[in-house]
């Protein structure tokens, strides 16, 4: 019995404290209300979450001297709070581990709130990883609405179209049904490897 109590207690507080990997059409559904906002769609919000956090609630990353929390990749330097960076602004008056459960209502609230401070260039830093910069092309996801799945959008380099690429691809992989990831470089399009592109639902 004495053991039992114990594993029972983990059993259940497992699933809670568990990371939660989402899919595009429930980010964009999550981000629907935020549609518009300061002239960013929801489709772009969902755009921006893919390249920051790939889709994860618990994302958390070091950077530059800081960390980075949930969905959103929010800084502990001057957003949230953390015992890391106690000297910390916290603008979104928020604990950053707050950031890291599944509970996206204070994520959003504090997004937007860096949204309309600093723009949407806070966010510009995260796609160097997924692309080169100049081209102007990068993963980004169609509304769940859209059945080509080729919908066009731009948020400063986010993306100037999405394309099915993966006749052009030597090898790759499907991502949530809907997704291609190059494992290796493109001759065709010549983007190096990583290369992300949209292919259609």
């Amino acid at each position: 019995m004495m053991l039992f109590v114990p594993l029972f207690l983990v059993c259940i507080l497992f699933p809670a404290i568990q990371a939660t990997q989402l899919t595009k059409c429930e980010v964009y559904r999550a981000v629907e209300d935020m549609d518009g906002y300061e002239g960013i769609s929801a489709l772009e919000w969902t755009c921006v979450i893919f390249h920051s956090s790939g889709y994860d609630t618990q994302a958390k990353v070091n950077n530059k001297g800081g960390t980075e929390y949930g969905l959103f990749q929010i800084s502990n330097k001057h957003w949230c709070k953390s015992s890391e960076v106690p000297e910390s602004e916290n603008i979104c008056d928020i604990s950053c581990d707050d950031l890291l459960n599944d509970d996206l209502t204070d994520d959003k609230v504090c997004a937007k709130k860096i949204l309309a401070i600093k723009g949407i260039d806070y966010w510009l830093p995260q796609f160097g990883s997924f692309y080169y910069p100049e081209n102007d092309l990068s993963l980004s996801p169609a509304p769940c609405g859209d059945t080509t799945g080729l919908l066009r959008t731009f948020v400063k380099g986010c993306m100037t179209g999405a394309m099915d690429c993966r006749s052009l691809l030597s090898d790759g992989e499907e991502l949530d049904g809907i997704f291609t990831k190059a494992r290796e470089s493109s001759s065709v399009l010549n983007k190096g490897p990583g290369l992300m592109c949209l292919s259609p639902v």
